[in-house]
């Protein structure tokens, strides 16, 4: 009876029983089971690519274990699964409270003048690629940060949520005493940014003209600027904060480049809003385009220093850094001009096949070679941190 659930016949007894060439065949085969199951099969007369019973006409393939997963339903195949991503993760320093902190070396270059700047900016062909983008990362490093984040693209967003948690052992701090996305009564929002201060800033100034609060029209960041300004004395916050970002589920390898616009007028915003000497904060992503480490490379003409830095909170296996800048310099009303000449440039291209694909040129970038080489170093450290931790979630979502 069980036999014919599973559509194997049970075979006749006039079967001729294998030979021993056959039995090797078969043992090789199927060398993962034990030689007492070989024997059982081979006896009841089965033949590599026949069914069983009198006249094969069992089934060809093996039943295969069952794929569901946790409480899903019987028979659920889960994405995301299959595959391996052979990284060793398992190598990983213990967790602990220890935030290490490596600043820029100082830049010595002033900021250039306006008409200079503008002839940085280069326009090209739209770009929807990454990994050729090699300058500031090793090729083979990036090519496996790439890998691992492609095989989350089709996993259940339940599974890997799971898995995170599970792999994390940050996850689990939730609302105990770390706050990923605190705010206070004196932090008000505008479209990402949050500006902290001896003064709150009140309710209405974070919409923008038309109240939609999107921080890529100029119109609203010239508003942002002038509110803040006549609420502090035309000198500006002492230390903003930017935080912006949006899903970019299933595009992940290419968050650096759907995030472009956002990363440059977060920064548009905190050289408009923050006062000579006061400090600026900004959530950034993957940094491996010339665009990106050119928006980088003007926060450190502009301020006195400036750091790339990871909490040991952030989740490892996303692409969340945060650019740390101290002390803004004075005279760099002429970067803030150029970016907001950017952003109108950004708005232009926004529906055509070209776009804005340097701020700053790389022969430029190149020559001051503490920034490119602390640049590098910080990328590829990342990098390395952030393939283990990918692996390890992929590891745990594939044996719970």
């Amino acid at each position: 009876m069980f036999g014919r659930a599973l559509g194997i016949s049970v075979p006749s007894l006039q079967n001729d029983p294998p030979d021993g060439l056959q039995m090797d065949a078969l043992s090789s085969k199927y060398s993962m089971y034990n030689s007492v199951s070989q024997k059982l099969m081979a006896k009841m007369g089965y033949r590599e690519g026949e069914g069983l019973g009198k006249f094969s006409q069992g089934r060809k393939e093996i039943v295969e274990a069952s794929l569901q997963r946790g409480r899903r339903g019987l028979g659920l195949k889960l994405k995301g699964f299959d595959g391996d991503l052979n990284v060793d993760w398992q190598e990983e320093a213990e967790p602990g409270a220890y935030e290490r902190v490596e600043w820029f070396p100082e830049c010595s270059c002033e900021v250039p003048p306006a008409a200079e700047l503008r002839d940085w900016m280069t326009i090209g062909q739209r770009k929807m690629e990454i990994e050729d983008e090699t300058e500031f990362c090793d090729g083979e490093l990036l090519s496996n940060v790439l890998r691992c984040k492609s095989v989350f693209d089709e996993l259940e967003g339940e599974e890997m949520r799971r898995a995170r948690t599970r792999s994390n052992p940050f996850e689990t701090i939730r609302g105990v005493f770390f706050l990923n996305r605190y705010q206070c009564p004196e932090r008000e929002l505008v479209g990402g940014v949050g500006c902290l201060g001896c003064r709150g800033l009140g309710e209405g100034s974070e919409g923008g003209v038309d109240g939609d609060g999107d921080i890529t029209r100029p119109e609203n960041i010239s508003e942002f600027r002038r509110f803040v300004l006549e609420n502090t004395e035309r000198k500006g916050v002492h230390f903003l904060m930017a935080d912006g970002g949006f899903s970019v589920a299933g595009q992940e390898n290419l968050q650096e480049i759907l995030s472009k616009q956002l990363l440059l007028c977060q920064i548009l915003v905190g050289l408009s809003v923050v006062r000579t000497g006061g400090h600026f904060v900004c959530k950034t992503f993957d940094l491996f385009t010339p665009f990106s480490v050119g928006l980088i490379y003007l926060l450190y003409m502009c301020f006195e220093r400036v750091s790339l830095f990871k909490p040991v909170t952030s989740r490892p296996a996303n692409s969340e850094r945060y650019v740390v800048c101290r002390g803004l310099k004075s005279m760099t009303d002429p970067v803030r001009d150029y970016l907001f000449t950017v952003n109108l440039k950004l708005n232009q291209l926004r529906n055509s096949e070209l776009d804005v694909n340097c701020v700053v040129p790389l022969d430029t970038i190149r020559s001051d070679s503490d920034f490119f080489e602390y640049m590098v170093k910080s990328n590829q450290r990342h990098a390395v941190a952030q393939v283990k931790a990918l692996a390890k979630i992929h590891a745990f979502s594939r044996d719970s």
